[in-house]
């Protein structure tokens, strides 16, 4: 019998994969091709850590953290369909973080989609209104899309 959990990851992977078949992607002489992993209900590998920063985050925005190797990569963000902002980001190494973006409103956002560069854009539905963590790394052509459960900590 199929759980609403397995029935929303299923949705979830199907639109990803549609929305990567049907978007076209930019050419700049880059070779640009991702492979993309969604990973829900992401915690520290450290199970005793608490939340204690979760009071420094609002629960009416979206958080998006961009992590790990980003080297002059061009970073697209739409939402609901619509170009929201694009950046041009470099990790800092001594956090391991480039940015950091707060997207205000988050119970409007509907779905959210995300481009690296000239790939294909990323796109997923927004279902929990506690799903306003996200954390986006880039490891070599792998990109990790997390959600995370509680604020992360760059120590």
């Amino acid at each position: 019998m199929w759980n609403l959990k397995k029935v929303f990851l299923l949705a979830v992977l199907l639109n990803v994969l549609f929305s990567c078949s049907q978007t076209k992607s930019r050419s700049n002489n880059r070779n640009d091709k991702y492979n993309f992993s969604i990973i829900f209900n992401y915690t520290d590998p450290r199970p005793d850590r608490e939340d204690k920063y979760r009071y420094r985050v609002s629960d009416n925005s979206l958080y998006l953290f961009f992590e790990s190797e980003f080297v002059n990569d061009t970073i697209t963000i739409l939402i609901n369909d619509i170009k929201k902002s694009e950046y041009v980001l470099n990790t800092e190494h001594s956090t391991g973080v480039a940015k950091v973006v707060e997207l205000d409103d988050f119970k409007e956002i509907r779905n959210l989609g995300v481009s690296i560069n000239s790939s294909p854009t990323v796109r997923f539905d927004i279902v929990d209104n506690k799903m306003n963590l996200i954390g986006i790394d880039k490891l070599g052509n792998q990109v990790n899309i997390k959600f995370y459960l509680k604020v992360p900590i760059y120590d």
